[in-house]
């Protein structure tokens, strides 16, 4: 019988080496990922490192309110400790990425044990939710994985915390 902390840390292998084309940049991401939201945190991390908050972006459209997009990441705290930590390039991006793809799978095995799976099939769910059509289908939406990483763990806080 696995503990759990040795189940996460297998599922952090199986994210790196399922996704290995990113995990090491053989094949990054493209498309709307490197259109869109890797030029938007690049300046974000930007601004952030130079102790200017990102309001505007002022190379889009004539300039656009990039605090007022939510898909811009400007109030997203792993955006924030990115850029703090030196900021954003083809690396870190794609680290993010599989780093949300781990913690979904993290938070959907949680969410598993939560419904009374027994731990292997609980692992099975996890890895499954990894590598979903969701999930590989919207690689380029990095705001979409973002979302499909936090919605396991908000759903087992609400199964966790309320009368069913």
């Amino acid at each position: 019988n696995l503990s759990d902390l040795k189940i996460i840390f297998l599922l952090l292998i199986i994210a790196v080496f399922g996704y290995y084309n990113i995990s090491f940049l053989i094949h990054p991401l493209k498309w709307d990922f490197i259109d869109q939201a890797y030029p938007y945190r690049y300046f974000i991390s930007e601004c952030i490192s130079n102790n200017i908050f990102p309001y505007w972006l002022p190379f889009q459209h004539l300039g656009i309110p990039v605090c007022a997009d939510p898909q811009s990441g400007v109030w997203y705290p792993l955006t924030w400790f990115i850029s703090l930590l030196g900021g954003y390039n083809i690396y870190t991006i794609s680290f993010e990425y599989i780093f949300h793809i781990f913690l979904a799978g993290t938070g959907f095995y949680f969410l598993s044990k939560t419904f009374g799976f027994k731990q292997w099939i609980a692992f099975v769910l996890a890895v499954s939710y990894m590598f979903s059509g969701f999930i590989v289908g919207n690689s380029q939406h990095i705001y979409y994985i973002i979302s499909a990483a936090w919605v396991p763990f908000v759903l087992n806080n609400y199964v966790e915390n309320c009368q069913l």
